[in-house]
């Protein structure tokens, strides 16, 4: 029996030993670096605010036991959010003492000895909301029958007040038409159509402006579309009254890089080699008997391809000749034949 106690007596004093051990090993303070992300963040009690940066990377210096760091680690694992006063303007959050009294550290039983960085700037502003009259643009070449209608007439454009103050012109909001789209719609018949919103100029490429609506309605009639399209090359020809005293050649028989605009269907006809562009340099016979070296192209012209096409030839315009938007010159070789004895 005496055996059996002295057993249990040592055993009770090793258990005792252990949890001593083991809650001082628990309860031993140690400092570890830790690095959360921090939210910023205002309370949302009569507006909106715009917060700038929302978020930054720290480090932070705890100490506190192994559990409660540990737990605290746990904790961190989302971030920390730091509350920022509501007043627009930049604030300097003092990272140090907000985190000091925080609850996440608080509820762990950890301190927070030390930030980096100690100090950080946000910037907090608040949103502003104008109504905005949307501007139909449409795509260079289009003509409509009258002006078209849009629904509804005005957008709501909201932006930061700070951004607000710095506008040196009135927004403009603007419902923009593919040219894709409109060359599947038939001129001549009326189309609504949905339309895409867009803030026009650099304000639209800033994310924190939006529109509401993001589309609209356009009721619109096309009269006739003007497309454009740039050919490799262009022949000349060289056209007058008939006679058979002169000849005329052309030391270059073609012109280089041609943008030439018409409307969208002949332009798909020349796309698809239905039609061809030639530029005409017409010559009178006071031209050939002054012997002229050169004269510009009096007209541009897209002539059928086939001969027999019920196709008939269609004027077309030249915006530029290589780099040049002037009128391109010829040069001419005019020669009058010997005549014969």
């Amino acid at each position: 029996m005496k055996w059996n106690r002295e057993i249990w007596s040592v055993l009770f004093v090793t258990i005792v030993t252990l949890l001593i051990w083991v809650w001082a090993a628990s309860e031993t303070r140690e400092s570890v670096v830790a690095h959360p992300i921090v939210h910023f963040a205002v309370p949302e009690e009569t507006a909106t605010w715009l917060v700038q940066p929302d978020q930054e990377a720290i480090s932070i210096t705890l100490e506190g036991s192994k559990v409660a760091i540990r737990n605290a680690q746990q904790s961190l694992e989302e971030g920390v959010q730091v509350l920022l006063k509501p007043e627009p303007g930049m604030q300097q959050v003092d990272l140090l003492k907000e985190l000091i009294s925080h609850d996440v550290f608080q509820e762990a039983g950890v301190s927070v000895v030390a930030t980096d960085p100690g100090i950080s700037s946000v910037n907090v502003d608040t949103f502003v909301q104008l109504p905005i009259r949307i501007v139909f643009t449409p795509p260079p070449g289009m003509q409509t029958v009258s002006t078209p209608i849009i629904e509804p007439a005005e957008a709501t454009l909201t932006l930061p007040s700070q951004m607000h103050e710095r506008l040196s012109s009135p927004p403009v909001v603007e419902a923009i038409v593919s040219a894709d789209e409109l060359d599947r719609l038939p001129p001549g018949v009326p189309h609504t159509i949905d339309v895409p919103l867009a803030v026009k100029g650099r304000l639209g490429e800033n994310d924190t402006v939006t529109i509401s609506p993001s589309t609209a309605q356009v009721s619109l009639t096309i009269r006739s579309l003007i497309r454009e399209h740039l050919l490799d090359h262009v022949w000349v020809h060289v056209s007058g009254p008939p006679d058979n005293e002169y000849s005329v050649t052309l030391p270059q028989p073609t012109l280089q890089q041609v943008l030439v605009s018409a409307d969208a269907d002949l332009i798909q006809q020349i796309i698809a080699e239905e039609m061809y562009v030639v530029a005409v340099v017409q010559l009178s016979l006071r031209d050939k008997e002054q012997g002229v070296t050169e004269k510009p192209v009096t007209y541009f012209v897209a002539l059928p391809t086939e001969a027999d096409s019920a196709q008939r030839a269609q004027p077309v315009t030249a915006l530029k000749v290589g780099e040049s938007t002037e009128p391109p010159t010829i040069e001419l070789n005019i020669s009058k034949h010997s005549s014969s004895s």
